[in-house]
């Protein structure tokens, strides 16, 4: 059976969530309340987002990159990891409710390049930024659940540290989880079997173990 790796970005790939800086320094608002509408389930993810995104305001968007550029960090093991699912024939897509810009440039400040991404798309306009998700069937709590079920002719692998990262962890028939994140706290909390991981050092180990 093919393999497949479904890796989230803020707060997984880097240590940093790279939404939450953009929103503490520049969102002019109330962004924190959209979290507890979206836990709740009062607010899908997108419409979540959607609505702290638009609070953000900017002069340049060059503010923006030297920001985020200065203060989102690899997480360790990382490019190893890319390599080893290279070697070993397991495809490797970034699913992530994360900003693409960001993703983009971040990846590009240590040298990753060529890399599936699915995620929002960003415009800038007027000094303000729209976001655009991948369209999703209402059926599923939000585009990232449904993209990792659509493959479940594959082994599928999920790696994630938030609360919207449950649904398509749920889907997956392995689960990683950064330690003492909120996914790992809620699979605990749910009993459901799941790796605690602190870089990708230990993705390697676990999955040369178990695959």
């Amino acid at each position: 059976m093919r393999k497949i790796v479904f890796c989230d970005f803020d707060g997984t790939i880097i240590y940093e969530d790279a939404l939450t800086l953009l929103l503490s320094k520049y969102a002019k608002g109330d962004w924190e309340i959209y979290f507890k509408l979206i836990i709740e389930g009062k607010m899908t993810l997108e419409e979540g987002i959607k609505n702290q995104v638009s609070l953000i305001e900017y002069k340049d968007q060059s503010e923006l990159n030297e920001y985020l550029i200065k203060n989102c960090n690899l997480r360790k093991g990382f490019k190893e990891f890319l390599n080893y699912c290279k070697n070993n024939n397991i495809e490797f897509v970034i699913l992530s409710a994360g900003l693409d810009f960001y993703i983009y440039l971040i990846l590009e400040k240590y040298g990753i390049k060529d890399i599936k991404i699915i995620s929002p798309k960003t415009i800038f306009n007027n000094n303000k930024i729209i976001v655009e998700f991948p369209k999703a069937d209402r059926k599923y709590k939000n585009f990232k659940e449904e993209i990792v079920d659509k493959h479940s002719n594959y082994y599928t692998i999920f790696i994630g540290d938030g609360y919207s990262d449950l649904w398509p962890a749920l889907k997956s028939r392995k689960i990683l989880a950064i330690k003492n994140s909120l996914l790992d706290k809620v699979l605990k909390d749910l009993k459901i079997e799941a790796f605690a991981i602190e870089d990708f050092f230990d993705v390697i180990k676990i999955l040369n173990f178990s695959l």
